[in-house]
């Protein structure tokens, strides 16, 4: 339903315009901690400037086999001043079949969430029903 979706998209960009950037948690303990607490089958959004593969594609195995369906909003570090490396890891992640949008900075917010493909979450899948190893690591 178009209605609600604009509304979702209402309400985490809402909640997003209060975010403080600035947690020592890593993403993959975030991930560890939090997923056991989600309901199979649940969308799993990830927002993260992250540029190193390696510990995202971890995080998005460990999601993958707690059956859950993960997003990843990633913030073009480079653009904000950060290293480089955000568009090899959209490429990465997106070639894994996990839905990515990459933001740099002074993009139309919504704009860009709104393009976002979303494949994995618009049919059923499989893989999403039976939980099994993820081949994001092979």
């Amino acid at each position: 339903n178009s209605d609600n979706t604009d509304r979702q998209l209402g309400k985490v960009l809402e909640l997003l315009a209060f975010v403080n950037g600035e947690g020592r948690l890593p993403l993959l303990s975030l991930v560890e901690a939090q997923a056991p607490l989600l309901p199979l089958g649940a969308s799993v959004v990830l927002v993260t400037p992250a540029v190193h593969p390696e510990p995202m594609l971890v995080a998005l195995d460990a999601l993958a086999r707690r059956n859950l369906r993960p997003v990843v909003i990633l913030l073009d570090a480079a653009s904000f001043g950060g290293p480089p490396g955000s568009t090899e890891l959209a490429q990465l992640i997106q070639g894994n079949g996990v839905p990515v949008c990459r933001i740099a900075r002074g993009d139309d917010l919504a704009a860009a969430l709104s393009s976002v493909s979303q494949p994995n979450l618009m049919k059923e899948s499989v893989s999403w029903q039976v939980p099994q190893t993820s081949s994001l690591l092979t």
